[in-house]
Order: structure tokens, then C-alpha cells, then sequence
């Protein structure tokens, strides 16, 4: 009978060592998401573009549902770089092969 209580009180024991462990543990997770919320807002990830709107998913269309290297333009796009074309909705885009395939790499 003296090795069960004594087994209880270890038990006992435990449970509140895991509940300290645990508090502390919440405690130090909800200081990190404070501080990731923090440096998210602090730190603007689309700031290069120019814009913090989210772009679209689909900046073009594949011309007769074909991917024949033409393309129309689903929205207007303004160039933000000299190395980038601006182009209005609608607009036929005719896209290499060879240039997908620098820009899959």
C-alpha cells in the first residue's frame, strides 16, 4: 500500500511540473506570434512592387484555350522596371517558347 502512495505523490508530482512546463510554454509561443505579427506588419514584402494588393493568380489567358505562346491580357499591367513591357487589358501577348523556359529556370 506504501508503493501506491508513494506512486501517487510522484504522479501528482508530474501533473504539476507538466502544467508549469506548460504555462510557461503558452506563454513563451504567444510572445513569438506577438513578435512575428510585429515584424509582419513592420516589414512590407510586396514593397518592391510598388503595391501592397495581392496580384491576381492569372495575369493572362491562353488565346483559344491553346498554349500556342499567345496570350491576352486579363488586366492592365504598368511596367515598374525598364526591363518590363506596360500593356492594357486585353491586349495579345505572344510569349517564346524559349523565354518560358529561361524563366522556368
Amino acid at each position: 500500500m506504501e508503493e501506491v502512495n508513494e506512486l501517487k505523490t510522484n504522479l501528482s508530482t508530474l501533473i504539476e511540473s507538466c502544467k508549469v512546463i506548460y504555462e510557461e510554454y503558452k506563454q513563451k509561443r504567444e510572445t513569438v506570434m506577438q513578435m512575428r505579427k510585429k515584424h509582419q506588419q513592420e516589414f512590407d514584402y510586396n514593397a518592391a512592387w510598388g503595391s501592397t494588393a495581392v496580384p491576381p493568380k492569372a495575369p493572362a489567358a491562353a488565346v483559344n484555350g491553346e498554349d500556342s505562346g499567345y496570350y491576352r491580357a486579363l488586366y492592365d499591367f504598368e511596367s515598374r522596371n525598364a526591363d518590363e513591357l506596360s500593356f492594357p487589358a486585353g491586349a495579345i501577348i505572344q510569349v517564346s517558347q524559349t523565354e518560358v523556359e529561361v524563366c522556368a529556370s
